[in-house]
């Protein structure tokens, strides 16, 4: 387990400076109109944070996991990150990476962007929950508020620029969907 903490704290750095990095370059080809903020950075770095630190506490020796649990978790994590990458890849060139649009955006409304307005959100708190029934560590159940805190401040201006830019087309895509539960929020 000490090879797997060491792993984690020294790759989830590199990581999150890659995907930061990344999300800036492909933001900038594509000709976003907004750059992204310091605000969005600075979540995504302590958002990274939480991760190794969650990563690092996962193993108590005194604690009996149940690997049942363990195993559900796993599955529901891996659910998690296909429903991430289905919606990544069903926003195709509409993708940016932060808070922004580019040139020839259009508003996506087919595949899981039926069922909710955000599924990559939706996604990766499905991920976040199997994390936490994988590692079964309450430190990492934590994150999942931190997680549902970020997207409070994130979706808002989000729903904002996407209403200026559509309109009306936006407006009636709102009353027939949910921000990223179905049928709840």
């Amino acid at each position: 387990m000490e090879t797997l903490q060491g792993v984690a704290a020294l790759s989830m750095p590199i990581y999150a400076i890659a995907f930061i990095v990344t999300q800036s370059v492909v933001s900038s080809a594509r000709g976003v109109r907004t750059p992204l903020r310091l605000a969005d950075l600075a979540l995504k770095a302590a958002s990274q944070g939480v991760w190794i630190l969650a990563i690092l506490t996962m193993h108590d020796d005194s604690f009996s996991y149940n690997e049942s649990w363990r195993w559900f978790g796993a599955a529901v994590t891996v659910l998690g990150l296909v429903v991430s990458g289905v919606a990544t890849h069903q926003l195709g060139k509409n993708w940016v990476g932060g808070v922004a649009l580019h040139k020839g955006h259009t508003l996506v409304q087919h595949g899981l962007y039926r069922i909710v307005r955000h599924p990559l959100y939706s996604g990766m708190l499905i991920s976040a929950v199997g994390i936490s029934f994988f590692t079964q560590n309450w430190f990492y159940v934590a994150t999942i508020f931190l997680y549902v805190g970020s997207v409070l401040i994130r979706i808002p201006s989000e729903e904002l620029m996407l209403a200026k830019k559509f309109g009306r087309v936006h407006q009636q895509y709102a009353a027939r969907t949910k921000l990223i539960i179905p049928l709840l929020w």
